[in-house]
């Protein structure tokens, strides 16, 4: 169960409702879980992602592993690395997503980003927007059965 200032989310079930003493949760995330998206925010966040994380397999594979660790289980039983696309594993249970953006105040080639001074703050607005993607991989890694890595992910493997 995730608990929000607004009330629980169960992950079991995938409902929200009111908090109750029975739930003997006795911290809670620090904001509201939203009732609905907000789409501006969704597409700014779908946006830096989509900016760094130029791989669409590697993306959803991504998103879905950050939903899984919702519930603060790893039963997949494996070690997932960000990398900058030039390690290899050496063990079946790592999982390698290659990050090659690097962020620079100067861009000088074509995988650098310019530093966003504002995305500090504009990443916290964007939390309770977050939560409710995560909360969606999660229903689809539950219902998948864990993790499944891309053809891409699964290509740094050996």
């Amino acid at each position: 169960m995730l608990s929000y200032r607004n009330g629980v989310y169960d992950l079991k079930t995938g409902t929200f409702r009111k908090s109750s003493s029975l739930d003997y949760l006795i911290m809670a995330i620090d904001y509201e879980l939203p009732k609905k998206a907000d789409k501006e925010i969704l597409d700014e966040i779908n946006k830096f992602i989509d900016s760094i994380m130029p791989n669409e397999e590697e993306k959803q594979y991504l998103i879905k592993w950050l939903g899984s660790c919702l519930s603060g289980f790893n039963k997949d039983e494996i070690f997932t690395i960000l990398t900058d696309g030039e390690d290899d594993a050496i063990w079946d249970r790592y999982r390698i997503i290659d990050f090659v953006f690097k962020f620079a105040d100067n861009v000088k080639g074509p995988f650098e980003k310019k530093i966003d001074c504002h995305l500090k703050d504009e990443v916290k607005t964007w939390g309770p927007q977050f939560m409710l993607i995560l909360l969606d991989y999660y229903k689809q890694y539950e219902k998948e059965d864990g993790l499944h890595p891309s053809t891409a992910v699964a290509a740094k493997v050996r």
